[in-house]
């Protein structure tokens, strides 16, 4: 562990730890938000030249299940986050685009890019919007000065992405973007364009990647945004159901192409396609019914509601009739290949184009609460097919809450967008390796990944969005036999 770093020159890390505490449990991003904050520590910074009064800051914030790593653009004079201002953005995107470094106390900031020329003259002024929708990073739309009329990209606007929780290591946000972008002839995603890594002084250390930088690309929505204002017009039985399914069958098309550059290099190792074997599948059971035990145990322990915890508790006690299906992989078959895939795939990580048929997936870091080399583990396909499938089910829930999609109908709803997106990626995956060549297999792999994703958002609602808790609660419950 690095020494603690002493006050000079008017920087005093010790009263911007106190102050980034006062206001860190309740930032939107902060994944310890279910445990008392013990304490902040500011592990290295960097004043940013030219950029009155802002650093950029690696912390540790410390609860009792250990420390969390964040990053954290600072206002020095009030120890308040700096996310949104425009001379940070500025700053950042040509510090990725030029390459520059900065010398922190322990360690050294570094910009890279895979653009070959990025013209830097235009990235000294810019325009700034925040983003929303990410809840576990800070996402910063870039534009350049005048760059409305340069269209996306190194010259004109770009998404800047803040990643808030990082980790030492092989990120795959950085290694996804730069193999779909310089490895494959696939182009349907915002191109990647460069990154900030903190490369640590001590020998040998892994570096952490801190930012990436990505096109803009204009005019498009979120599939989650696009579907939940057309099934407000009626829901599935309105006059935006041929719409809908669409748009739902696009996905489905996306996603099978999404796998298949995944997977299209045989000569890189770290995304060669891996033959399914028994050894695995008996370890990848193993591991889902470990996880579905771990989470399980700590939602009994969480305190809440007296209904929650009843329900909470009862699904504990049903572990063993849950897990079934789980242990059910170790004797699926294995004709599946093993492939790097999305990870954390949702409907907030796709964008729609204006034309409702551009399908562009989105945000590839994996599901944050899992380690860096588990998100980059080759898994089955399933896992991004079963998180989508899963997803329906919060789009429907949103829309019987919002009165656009009765509850009873919510089961008949979610069972057409599922077919309607199996079918038309299972219409494109026939064949390729990466698919259950055998009926069986696709049936117990996708019910158990769709438990385990179940399971993962059981832990991450209790822990971040409360309210959302009965979605994957409700879905679980419906699991046992």
């Amino acid at each position: 562990m690095p020494p603690p770093i002493p006050s000079a020159g008017g920087d005093d890390p010790r009263l911007w730890e106190e102050q980034i505490a006062s206001w860190l449990p309740a930032a939107r991003w902060f994944a310890g938000k279910d445990q008392p904050l013990e304490s902040v520590s500011i592990s290295d910074f960097v004043r940013l030249p030219a950029c009155g009064g802002l650093a950029l800051t690696l912390l540790d914030a410390h609860t009792a299940s250990g420390a969390i790593r964040c990053v954290v653009p600072l206002a020095t004079a009030s120890g308040t986050d700096a996310s949104g201002h425009a001379d940070l953005a500025a700053w950042l995107v040509r510090m990725a685009f030029d390459g520059t470094t900065l010398e922190a106390h322990h360690g050294t900031f570094v910009g890279r890019t895979i653009v070959a020329a990025p013209p830097l003259e235009r990235w000294q002024e810019v325009s700034l919007a925040v983003l929303g929708g990410d809840a576990s990073n800070s996402s910063l739309l870039v534009r350049s000065a005048g760059g409305e009329g340069r269209g996306s990209g190194a010259g004109g606007a770009v998404v800047v992405k803040l990643l808030r929780h990082c980790q030492p290591g092989i990120h795959p946000e950085v290694e996804v973007g730069r193999f779909l972008a310089t490895a494959t002839t696939w182009r349907q995603t915002p191109p990647f364009l460069g990154w900030i890594e903190y490369v640590p002084h001590l020998p040998d250390s892994p570096r952490t990647v801190i930012l990436t930088v990505h096109s803009f690309v204009p005019e498009c929505s979120s599939a989650w945004d696009r579907l939940a204002t057309l099934l407000a017009d009626g829901g599935l039985a309105g006059p935006q159901r041929h719409t809908i399914l669409a748009i739902v069958e696009a996905l489905g098309l996306a996603t099978a192409g999404l796998h298949a550059a995944l997977s299209s290099r045989a000569d890189i190792a770290d995304f060669a396609p891996r033959p399914a074997s028994r050894a695995g599948r008996e370890a990848l059971a193993g591991a889902l019914v470990a996880h579905a035990r771990q989470t399980l145990l700590a939602a009994r322990l969480q305190q809440g509601p007296k209904p929650l915890a009843h329900r909470l508790e009862s699904l504990a006690r049903a572990a063993d009739r849950l897990c079934e299906p789980l242990a059910a992989v170790a004797h699926a078959g294995t004709t599946a290949a093993e492939i790097r895939v999305h990870g954390d795939y949702h409907l907030g990580q796709v964008l729609i184009g204006p034309d409702d048929r551009t399908v562009l997936p989105i945000d590839f870091e994996g599901e944050p609460r899992r380690s860096l080399a588990t998100r980059r583990e080759k898994t089955s396909a399933m896992k991004d097919v079963a998180g989508m499938c899963r997803s329906f089910d919060y789009l429907l829930s949103h829309a019987a809450g919002s009165g656009a999609e009765s509850q009873a109908a919510g089961d008949t709803s979610r069972a057409t967008l599922v077919a309607a997106f199996l079918g038309a990626y299972r219409g494109a995956a026939v064949g390729a390796d990466w698919w259950p060549a055998d009926a069986a297999e696709e049936a117990i792999l996708l019910s158990a990944f769709t438990i385990d994703k179940a399971v993962y958002e059981l832990a991450y609602e209790l822990a971040n969005r409360p309210a959302w808790v009965a979605v994957p609660l409700a879905f679980l419950e419906s699991q046992l036999p």
